[in-house]
């Protein structure tokens, strides 16, 4: 796969919107690891566009990614134009340019507050990685994975160390890696189980997705059949066919989705009512039954 994709697929009007796709990043769950994953590539965009980028470059940019990428010491070296650097070293170029544009210009804040956990990570990858493994993803897994190749006494070839490699990043959190290291209070979190639960049917104002979730709220209490994607939602009323955009990612809602809405609101008071209580939906596709595997079992006692 590429580093950068641009994708002839932009989840918003195609007259007006392209994507740029960031392929090469980590499957994150950490929190800082996520939080800055999204915030560095915010502030970065910002300097190119405004000029304000570090006045250094990577003489063989995918040779230095595979160079350093498969280095977890973080002390191998690539050619750069100010010489051979780590890692880290790039890294803080960066940050420095972020803080004198920041300096003159102003950042706004949700990027500004990208600055000192982006500062704080460097400053342990760039002492003692492993001092990282609360906020970084490949650190907190090799640190696990480490500790499991000792107590099974196995190499890094092994199907049991491919399999918690693999776990690690399953989202069912009372079966991942990941979810058993945040239940025992080693993961740093930004956020609590109750505004993540609350996220999930209530998101932010100040996007589509609000919109598309009162959508996906108010079928379900009416009973109707939906398909909802990021441009589009579509349902079925009777006889009637309804299909709402939402093709602009920077507009929280548009005059249709909110008449769609009121129509919506209306069906629904009136079902509440009549007594008919809210239709249940499960998960799309097949219902899968609740088994562990005991394959992944072995290794749950060293995450917890």
């Amino acid at each position: 796969k590429p580093m950068v994709m641009a994708r002839d697929e932009p989840l918003a009007d195609p007259r007006r919107y392209r994507r740029l796709q960031v392929v090469c990043g980590d499957a994150t769950l950490a929190h800082t690891a996520t939080l800055l994953k999204i915030g560095t590539t915010m502030i970065a965009l910002r300097l190119i566009r405004e000029g304000a980028t570090p006045a250094l470059s990577l003489d063989e940019p995918v040779a230095a990614l595979q160079l350093y990428s498969a280095d977890p010491t973080l002390r191998s070296l690539a050619p750069t134009s100010e010489g051979r650097l780590r890692a880290t070293d790039v890294q803080r170029r960066w940050l420095e340019s972020a803080l004198r544009y920041h300096e003159r210009a102003g950042l706004p804040d949700d990027e500004a507050a990208i600055l000192e956990p982006w500062d704080d990570v460097l400053s342990a990858l760039e002492h003692d990685p492993a001092s990282a493994a609360d906020r970084v993803d490949w650190v907190a897994k090799l640190s696990v994975l480490e500790r499991l190749r000792a107590r099974e006494g196995v190499g890094w070839g092994d199907v049991r160390i491919t399999a918690a490699d693999l776990s690690y990043h399953d989202v069912r959190f009372d079966r991942g890696l990941y979810g058993r290291l945040a239940a025992a209070g080693r993961m740093r979190l930004l956020a609590d189980d109750e505004q993540v639960e609350r996220l999930r049917t209530d998101p932010p104002g100040s996007t589509r997705a609000h919109t598309r979730g009162n959508l996906i709220r108010l079928l379900r209490q009416c009973g109707y059949h939906y398909e909802v994607n990021w441009t589009t939602c579509q349902f079925t009323a009777g006889t009637e066919r309804v299909e709402v955009q939402l093709d602009d990612p920077f507009s929280r809602t548009t005059d249709a989705a909110d008449g769609v809405i009121a129509q919506l609101e209306a069906d629904a008071a009136q079902r509440s009512r009549l007594g008919i209580p809210p239709a249940q939906h499960g998960r799309q596709g097949v219902a899968r039954q609740d088994t562990e595997f005991d394959y992944l079992g072995w290794w749950a006692s060293v995450a917890g």
